[in-house]
């Protein structure tokens, strides 16, 4: 039974005053209350033996008020409910959640108050549009422009007319940049053009391996990113291959889950803040090799991903748990998911109204030949500078909220009315997925792209 509680899902929850953990199979739940197991009087899935066994892993809320399944009127979100006071699209989002009287599969976002959105993501399978076009209208989205005395050295290089002129333009990069004026910049700028050097000048097979593709066209990206992190003294650095997801180690820990090493979390690669309580702010997934057309895996990955950064998320907010929610809220975690001919960058945080926030920041399509680079390279370059500044930016809004803990922490320090701390405030679900127990259905979650908005 434990091994299934450290494989499976496990989700700390309010149900009728009770905190509870969801653990197991979706055949079989049980609870983990004060340390004790015992059977659940909370069932959140329904099991109805007509239904296939991929129907069996879907979620139906069911709430006073809200229609049941096999009622005429099926619309789900009634808009005709919508007043004045209801402003926030995020109070909109909370409002769908709880009122949908479709069934959500146990491993969408939707299932676990995570709202997946994003430039040319589709609402679909299971998000209300009206509400997805307004959360696309309002959601503040900044620019990251390179700096303007970057431009003609990046242009030299993009125009080179073959490999042997394009190598040395690259060395012409930082020749010529005097120290202070945009050093780092430049820097970073020539650890992304030597990469895509080693892959055009690569005579491997590009297609052949997860691992050819993580070597020419993810792993050197996301390194230049971490070297370029430097600020605060966080000590950014990426690591890669099979690494253990510490951040959902200790979230198994925490709830009693945690078996060994056997059953823990293994991302593709982790930035990780060695210099600040070694917290963990973005995690790789890359779903098999370049060009690698399998949904279920790239889904799956996906979904592993998505509920793998909350983890990252949940670590934050326990470390620097005297911090306020309004803190919080502008802390961002990064999932990259390498997966067919493309790279995706979300982020993931968290709204006061207890919903998470994930949004497809970017994305690159890879284009392997020299001859594209026209096109390809500068939408390289954005997509690598924007991870930056991401990245930057989180670590910036991380030791915010440390300096604001450690205040608040000491002016409590002799005081008995402790109050209500981060810890208490931010639990989202912590779910491990392994792909042989929990891939059934994932094809048909998502996410869906719209190409013409891309």
């Amino acid at each position: 039974m434990k091994a299934n509680i450290a494989r499976n899902a496990s989700k700390k929850r309010q149900v009728s005053h009770h905190k509870i953990v969801i653990t197991g199979s979706f055949n079989h739940f049980s609870t983990i209350n004060n340390e004790n197991i015992y059977s659940s009087e909370h069932k959140p899935f329904e099991e109805d033996p007509s239904k296939s066994k991929d129907s069996l892993l879907k979620r139906k809320y069911k709430e006073e008020g809200v229609q049941e399944e096999g009622d005429d009127d099926k619309k789900g979100f009634d808009k005709e409910e919508e007043t004045k006071d209801d402003m926030s699209v995020w109070a909109d989002w909370l409002r769908f959640l709880k009122s949908k009287d479709a069934i959500f599969h146990a491993f969408s976002p939707e299932a676990h108050n995570i709202i997946r959105c994003g430039k040319g993501v589709s609402p679909r399978p299971s998000l209300d549009r009206s509400i997805y076009n307004k959360h696309l209208e309002s959601h503040a989205v900044k620019e990251y422009p390179l700096p303007a005395s970057c431009i003609k050295y990046i242009d030299a290089v993009i125009d080179s007319e073959d490999l042997i002129k394009f190598k040395k333009e690259i060395k012409r990069l930082t020749s010529g940049v005097e120290d202070g004026e945009d050093e780092e910049a430049f820097d970073f700028l020539e650890d992304i053009f030597r990469a895509t050097y080693k892959a055009y000048s690569s005579h491997q097979d590009i297609g052949s391996s997860e691992a050819v593709f993580n070597q020419l066209f993810v792993y050197p990206y996301l390194e230049a990113v971490a070297r370029s992190v430097k600020d605060h003294k966080c000590k950014a650095d990426f690591i890669h291959g099979e690494v253990y997801l510490d951040s959902m180690t200790k979230q198994l820990k925490s709830l009693g889950c945690y078996i060994n090493d056997k059953f823990q979390y293994k991302a593709d690669g982790l930035i990780k803040l060695y210099g600040i309580k070694k917290l963990e702010i973005l995690l790789l997934e890359t779903s098999g090799p370049l060009n690698n057309a399998d949904k279920v895996k790239i889904n799956f990955d996906h979904h592993k991903g998505t509920f793998g950064s909350l983890a990252l998320l949940k670590c934050i907010a326990d470390e620097f748990s005297f911090a306020s929610v309004e803190k919080f809220k502008k802390v961002k975690v990064f999932f990259v998911h390498a997966a067919e001919s493309q790279i995706q960058l979300w982020s993931i945080r968290f709204e006061p109204e207890g919903i998470f926030d994930f949004w497809r920041e970017t994305f690159f399509d890879i284009k392997p030949d020299f001859e594209d680079k026209l096109d390809a390279l500068p939408r390289l370059i954005s997509f690598c500078w924007t991870m930056k500044s991401l990245v930057q930016e989180a670590v910036d809004n991380i030791v915010a909220l440390r300096e604001e803990h450690n205040i608040k922490m000491a002016k409590y320090r002799y005081s008995s009315d402790i109050p209500v701390l981060l810890y208490d405030i931010i639990n989202p679900i912590i779910l491990k997925l392994t792909k042989e127990e929990d891939s059934i259905g994932m094809a048909e979650l998502g996410p869906f792209y719209s190409p013409p908005h891309d």
